[in-house]
């Protein structure tokens, strides 16, 4: 019986694992590229959100400073319950 390639079959196994893998390969690294980017993307994200954090904390800190204090009002204390009477042992 012929083959209908002209390679042995276990050259046409080592063949078709080579282009697998090949496949596979370039399959992974385009995935770790588009890791990559959305990692670039999120540490940007957070660098501009600390900014506007430190910006918004530094202005509230100037406003705190120009505004007047507060004004305090003393708390209440609770009103302390008085004992309950102890029960009397004359019904015994």
């Amino acid at each position: 019986m012929a083959n209908r390639n002209s390679l042995p079959r276990s050259e046409q196994a080592r063949a078709n694992a080579a282009a697998q893998f090949a496949k596979a390969k370039q399959a992974g690294a385009a995935a770790w590229q588009e890791r990559n980017a959305r990692h670039d993307a999120d540490m940007e994200k957070m660098a501009r959100l600390r900014e506007l954090r430190l910006q918004k904390e530094a202005a509230d800190k100037d406003a705190s400073a120009a505004a007047p204090p507060k004004a305090t009002v003393p708390r209440k204390r609770p009103a302390v319950r008085p004992a309950r009477p102890m029960p009397s042992n004359d019904n015994i």
